[in-house]
């Protein structure tokens, strides 16, 4: 991993470490956010940021703007976006976190849920993702395998 050099308070320059990023890979209620929230607790000696939401439909701005806050302040992110489902959305996400200095992308999967169970969590949710949304996510799911040649290939390209 690359190091950026930084100044501390007495002028010494210090070596901190490129920013990481995870892509949390999953449908609504496949835990990713209860995953990420573990991990970044389970690092306390770390700062890390999660960004989250990004539905179907949400301007490619907004990701971004959040990005660009946590990547301030963050030695690591996990995005947990649904959006990243779809590949090209995931690629598009990899080579904007590669064009602004993450060193390392990564995939943390999830698997597949049977739909009975994302429903009975989706109407425990205040804010219900509904039936037909889950029903598109698990259709766009892929195996985890894509996900990887994905990121990998911007790696390689970016």
């Amino acid at each position: 991993m690359s190091q950026i050099k930084a100044g501390d308070t007495h002028g010494n320059t210090l070596e901190k470490p490129e920013t990481i990023a995870i892509c949390a890979i999953g449908t609504a209620y496949s835990g990713k956010a209860e995953w990420a929230q573990a991990t970044l607790r389970s690092h306390e000696n770390i700062q890390g940021a999660i960004i989250s939401g990004g539905g179907p439909g949400e301007r490619e701005e907004n990701w971004k703007e959040r990005i660009n806050k946590a990547l301030s302040g963050s030695d690591v992110l996990i995005i947990t976006m649904d959006q990243l489902l779809d590949p090209r959305q995931l690629r598009d996400c990899a080579a904007y976190l590669n064009e602004h200095g993450v060193g390392d992308i990564s995939i943390q999967y999830f698997p597949l849920r049977p739909l009975w169970d994302l429903l009975r969590l989706d109407s425990q949710h205040h804010y219900a993702v509904g039936a037909p949304e889950l029903k598109r996510q698990i259709g766009s799911q892929q195996m985890e395998d894509k996900y990887w040649d994905t990121v990998e290939s911007v790696g390689q390209h970016g």
